[in-house]
């Protein structure tokens, strides 16, 4: 929801973030349900904990809530919106 700058596309807190240093961020593309993000999230960390790289954490942690939830909270709009920006090693 960032503000649109012409030539770079939208800009997010993301890039602020990655701007200042951080060499990763985990972001929302939407608002998202937050019982559903705090599932996802212990995952991910949990993983991230093994030292899964970032992004297959960030994967396999969509496929557990894929498969731990049904209908309707298995649905894109519960787990699809984070993506990693940056840095994907698991350090």
């Amino acid at each position: 929801k960032g503000k649109f700058q012409k030539g770079e596309g939208t800009m997010s807190l993301a890039r602020a973030f990655i701007a200042a240093g951080s060499k990763s961020v985990v972001n929302s593309l939407w608002k998202v349900n937050d019982e559903s993000t705090k599932t996802l999230m212990v995952e991910f960390y949990r993983l991230l904990q093994e030292g899964i790289p970032k992004n297959e954490a960030l994967r396999q942690a969509k496929l557990k809530y894929i498969n731990d939830n049904s209908h309707p909270t298995a649905h894109p709009y519960f787990w699809s919106g984070f993506i990693l920006i940056g840095n994907r090693s698991a350090f």
